[in-house]
């Protein structure tokens, strides 16, 4: 649920409003700390997961160190 926020609030912030809708299809709305919590740890899993793969630090790695910044900054 908390990578189906993600990408809510990466690729479609215009789409905010329809987040409850997202829960109750869900049944269950986590506290925000929990759900944010686990999108960071997902970037930092996409972070580490790139930087293992050839070519370690390309492009791939620089992109998903600034998607974990902006999702660090995501606010309720």
């Amino acid at each position: 649920m908390a990578w189906a926020e993600w990408i809510v609030r990466m690729h479609h912030p215009h789409l905010l409003s329809a987040l409850p809708s997202l829960f109750a299809g869900y049944g269950r709305h986590p506290p925000w700390i929990q759900r944010h919590t686990a999108m960071i740890a997902k970037c930092r899993w996409a972070v580490e997961f790139a930087a293992h793969r050839p070519p370690a630090g390309d492009a791939a790695t620089t992109l998903w160190q600034q998607r974990l910044a902006i999702t660090r900054s995501f606010q309720p």
